[in-house]
């Protein structure tokens, strides 16, 4: 039951050991495999470690994660996956020793993941700035390996992706262009039992076609992926990045957007959510901070979000229905 993940052609044959070995805990391999039975995957959002503190610490969110490691090593997930901004700092030259710091110590809470659960990684803006360069693309690539690739596990096709290319290319035109072209070519593929995507950014919070803002796409590229992506038959698009649980649908495709297991946050009541300005107070805690448990059958994908201190002892997978 491993992961079987076929890696994007864009990788950089010079990744550092650091990112090759970090990869390597994904179980990557090239062949797909036919459906084997139901299986669960948790996704968590959003470790961001020292967005509470201003990364003055980050004590608080590497507790967190280590409260959902402990979940996940009991109820064994076939995969965990961390939707992007795994940590606060950005890699600026001001924040960038902060930055690296902040991954040594979120790689190394990692290696508390049992072995036998394969983890998958991508990038938030935090990781490679809101608007990222080729340098903050390849020195990502370097840490955690390829910045977007697709993946197969027992007759489901899980895409991958940077959602930052969406997000602000201005000057990363080139690399946008070849993910929005291989991400066309595995969406050519035949489908699968299941085709699921994951990427930081939602294209939407709640509606497909609800305004611009610092949480969502802009409407020409939220259209134009979206589209591809109910083309392709995908049925659900997790994401984060809003620190609040949310989401909505397009037709057949469900977009979930999934609270932080970091810093969360609340909503200002009357104010644009779309925004900033409608980031409310911050809390970091197991009766906040969460994680979302994804239950995968024959016949459909159902999903729920559990605070820390609320994450069942177990996981039934002989209904889609939660108990």
């Amino acid at each position: 039951h491993t992961l079987v993940c076929v890696m994007a052609s864009n990788t950089d044959s010079d990744l550092a050991d650091a990112g090759v070995q970090f990869v390597q805990r994904a179980k990557l391999s090239s062949s797909p495999q036919p459906w084997a039975g139901p299986f669960s995957f948790i996704q968590l959002a959003d470790t961001q470690y020292g967005m509470l503190k201003k990364d003055k610490t980050w004590e608080e969110e590497t507790a967190m994660f280590k409260q959902a490691i402990n979940h996940i090593n009991r109820l064994k997930p076939r995969f965990v996956i961390v939707c992007g901004d795994l940590v606060n700092a950005r890699p600026t030259e001001s924040e960038g020793p902060v930055q690296a710091t902040q991954v040594s110590d979120f790689k190394e809470t990692c290696n508390l993941i049992d072995p036998e659960i394969a983890l998958l990684c991508l990038c938030g803006n935090h990781d490679v700035g809101d608007r990222p360069t080729p340098q903050s693309m390849r020195l990502f690539k370097a840490r955690f390996g390829p910045d977007y690739f697709s993946c197969y596990t027992g007759g489901v096709h899980c895409l991958v992706l940077n959602s930052s290319y969406m997000s602000d290319p201005t000057l990363v035109q080139d690399l946008a262009a070849e993910q929005e072209q291989w991400l066309q070519q595995e969406l050519a593929q035949a489908k699968p039992q299941h085709r699921l995507a994951f990427s930081h950014i939602p294209p939407f919070i709640e509606r497909p076609d609800e305004p611009e803002g610092y949480f969502n796409f802009d409407l020409p590229v939220r259209k134009r992926v979206l589209q591809m992506l109910k083309d392709g038959g995908t049925t659900k698009w997790f994401c984060g990045h809003f620190h609040r649980n949310a989401g909505g649908w397009d037709e057949d495709l469900e977009v979930v957007v999934t609270s932080a297991v970091g810093t969360t946050l609340t909503s200002v009541p009357g104010a644009n959510i779309l925004e900033l300005e409608g980031c409310g107070s911050t809390q970091c805690g197991p009766d906040t901070s969460g994680l979302r448990i994804v239950k995968v059958t024959e016949f459909g994908v159902a999903h729920k979000f559990f605070t820390l201190d609320g994450v069942p002892q177990a996981i039934a997978l002989d209904s889609l229905t939660w108990d």
